[in-house]
């Protein structure tokens, strides 16, 4: 669970720290009088919020103390550093080198804490443990204790392409905003090379950036590559230092200004490939921009201190490089001491959603509304949006092009920290309305905010910290599919076939999909919605491998064009092979007297490839046939020169030339004799002058590394294949098994 430090500390770097209690005490009673000074050097540091500091004292303190001589005070205070300095799984282990000694009493603070720390380790039943009974939380702890909604919220949607952006992941990048070719997003990667950093977690402030979308950064193509760490340090040195008050650069407001405490300087490494370039215009803001929106005017919303430390909504024009003419937004007296950010307008500038922690609100963020009539207009006064918000925290608001309210919220059911939902922002106007929570993979078990949408309304970019904790930019792309489903036959009995291999051909996405069919011989499968799809069955098991015979199946395949809804596919019928099955190649004929093949057979002989690299372990004679006219001993060197001119032509594809025998039989077994009206001779002689494909046995194969296409234990019910992997042709229509199959 989110809290309102993490969010706005760590992320939006607007609150100071709030102190910790155990049982009401803040103190570091019981600490003994040895280790009493390296406890205070790190209780100065934690008072002044310079977190690193903090946590290497408090851990210096516990490598030269017994655990279980450890208070609980200082195990929950180097808790909270990592909580605020996102090392969650450090942060988790503190809690339970805690446990190990000592069960303090703890507030509802650090059980939500614990609770979003399982959540994210995806171990839901201390989740749901930690979380429960606490009031507003009710329906997030029981979607954590309903593993049918859970599994439900998890299930990666196959609509989803999900990508991690690469152009900076050395520092944390978030909230991005898009601006016809630009994208707009926040990061703490300093401007310049900068010796100071914010004391609170010794990384620089987080500043507005912009990068050119055009030709469009680069994509990682996985959303679990790991990135590179997080900041790569060169120098580290520890200096005294009087805090003067607030620090230039620092992330927070220090409260107590006449403290000492020690910081870490430490030297930065730029990254030089990074194309991005801050925002200027910022200059005079004590905070730079950090989630901000755009009307169409190019109007920018963004939030920032103003002279009194309340954090404000603001706004200014963009030019493409810089903000000018920056100016509070003016709610009236609305407001008071209490933060208001993550402003969100629509295209008009006459709807404003932001987050605020205003008095009177359900949790520690809510959404609120305020709206005018044009731009010409003051705004209203600002209405809690109480149909929805909880008692977690609603941030980061989005209008988008298609009309719809995009937020995360860490009190709603879901899948651990924030997760991304949407309502209709006409119903939000209604203050009424059903909240949508979206699927797996765009959120997770981590945080994940910040939406950003194109005008197409099927792609666009979010945040999430879900590998190593650390923020950034992923790239979302929405393909609506639809189901085809079908049965697997034998041609022979009519009967469905058990387990067969189903390879559905997406061609829009360039994927195949395998299925295997359930007792009664059916498939299904998903597929782009709009595209073509083809399918085939496809069946050899090794064990009926017997005295050199084998049931071996393959369908024609068949071709499903705009798959706009889900879709029947056509019965799939696969024949068996078996030793001898012969059948006609019925495009394969010749001209008299010439052994050439012709162009309209070679569909017929690239199919003849597939099938033989489909079935590896299958030997097969190529015949061939000649009309009656002419010599026997002519005709048949005329056949042969036939046959082996097919066998060519195959084994040039990349067939073992050792699978094929070429054989010609002259003008033996013609099809048609001597026809009763001589005007039909050459008809019936172009019937005769033909090539013939026959199973002459099969090699069994025990490597399996050397597994057929057709090996049903090759491929794994669920797969996701590339079609290049497969035999050429594997999916031509024109598959050799027509309806005059021999025995």
């Amino acid at each position: 669970m989110t809290t309102v430090r993490a969010i706005v500390l760590i992320i939006l770097a607007f609150v100071s720290i709030l102190g910790l209690s155990v049982n009401g005490q803040t103190t570091t009673e019981g600490v003994s009088l040895s280790a009493s000074g390296v406890i205070k050097k790190g209780d100065d540091a934690y008072k002044v919020s310079n977190l690193t500091l903090a946590e290497a004292y408090y851990k210096q303190y516990i490598t030269v103390t017994s655990e279980s001589e450890v208070p609980a005070i200082v195990w929950l205070k180097l808790a909270d550093c990592y909580w605020q300095l996102r090392e969650f799984d450090k942060c988790l282990t503190m809690y339970e080198s805690m446990f190990k000694y000592n069960h303090p009493k703890l507030g509802n603070k650090d059980n939500i804490r614990l609770s979003e720390l399982y959540a994210r380790t995806k171990d839901y039943a201390n989740a749901y443990k930690w979380l429960k009974g606490i009031p507003g939380y009710e329906l997030k702890a029981e979607g954590y204790n309903d593993k049918k909604k859970r599994i439900e919220m998890e299930k990666d949607s196959d609509c989803w392409e999900v990508t991690r952006l690469d152009i900076n992941p050395n520092y944390r990048m978030f909230a991005p905003t898009l601006v016809d070719s630009v994208l707009l997003f926040s990061s703490n990667r300093p401007s310049v090379p900068k010796n100071q950093s914010a004391d609170w977690n010794g990384i620089a402030a987080s500043q507005l950036w912009q990068i050119s979308l055009t030709p469009g950064p680069k994509e990682t193509g996985s959303t679990t590559q790991p990135p590179h760490d997080r900041m790569e340090f060169v120098k580290n040195e520890v200096i005294k230092k009087r805090l003067a008050g607030v620090y230039e650069i620092a992330d927070v407001a220090v409260q107590r200004r006449d403290r000492y405490a020690y910081k870490i300087r430490q030297s930065l490494v730029l990254d030089e490939k990074f194309e991005g370039k801050p925002v200027a215009g910022f200059e005079n803001s004590r905070y730079q921009a950090l989630s901000v929106s755009l009307d169409s005017d190019r109007d920018i919303y963004f939030s920032a201190t103003d002279k009194n430390d309340n954090v404000r909504l603001k706004e200014g024009k963009y030019t493409g490089a810089e903000v000018t003419n920056i100016k509070e937004i003016n709610l009236g007296k609305w407001g008071g001491i209490y933060a208001s950010m993550h402003p969100a307008v629509n295209q008009k500038g006459t709807v404003l959603v932001f987050s605020s922690d205003q008095t009177g609100g359900r949790g520690g963020y809510d959404l609120y509304v305020s709206i005018r009539k044009d731009k010409t207009q003051e705004w209203s006064t600002p209405q809690n949006l109480s149909s929805f918000n909880t008692a977690g925290n609603e941030v980061f608001p989005t209008i988008t092009p298609d009309g719809y309210l995009y937020f995360s919220s860490d009190g709603m059911a879901g899948l651990g920290g924030l997760d991304i939902y949407r309502i209709n922002l006409t119903d939000v106007l209604d203050n009424k309305g059903a909240v949508e929570h979206l699927s797996a993979p765009i959120n997770s078990a981590a945080d994940d905010y910040g939406w950003a949408q194109y005008k197409d309304n099927q792609s666009g970019y979010f945040t999430s910290d879900r590998v190593q904790s650390n923020d950034n930019i992923y790239n979302f792309h929405y393909i609506p599919k639809v189901t085809i489903f079908g049965t697997v036959k034998n041609k022979l009995t009519d009967l469905p076939i058990p387990n067969a291999t189903v390879f559905v051909y997406d061609k829009q996405k360039e994927k195949v999909y395998v299925q295997k069919t359930n007792k009664q011989g059916n498939y299904t499968a998903r597929v782009s919605k709009g595209g073509d799809a083809y399918v085939k069955a496809i069946i050899n098991p090794y064990d009926t491998v017997f005295q050199n015979t084998v049931f071996n199946e393959s369908s024609h395949g068949i071709l499903i064009r705009n798959c706009t809804n889900d879709t029947p596919g056509s019965e799939l019928f696969l024949n068996k092979l078996s030793l001898g099955t012969a059948w006609q190649m019925d495009t394969i004929y010749y001209d008299f007297d010439k052994w050439d093949i012709q162009p309209v057979a070679y569909s017929m002989l690239d199919s003849i490839v597939s099938l033989l690299k489909s079935y590896t372990m299958m030997h097969v004679e190529i015949a061939s046939y000649t009309d009656k006219r002419g010599t026997v001993e002519y005709n048949l060197w005329l056949s042969q020169q036939r046959a082996n001119a097919v066998v060519n032509y195959i084994v040039r594809q990349g067939v073992d030339a050792g699978r094929i025998k070429a054989r010609g039989y002259g003008k033996n077994r013609l099809i048609v004799g001597d026809p009763s009206d001589i005007s039909d001779r050459e008809k019936i002689d172009q019937i005769n002058r033909r090539s013939e494909i026959k199973v002459t046995g099969f090699e069994y194969t025990p490597d399996k590394s050397m597994q057929p296409v057709s090996d049903n234990t090759k491929y794994k019910q669920g797969e996701v294949i590339d079609p290049n992997s497969l035999p050429d042709n594997f999916f031509a229509p024109e598959f050799p098994f027509p309806e005059n199959q021999k025995k």
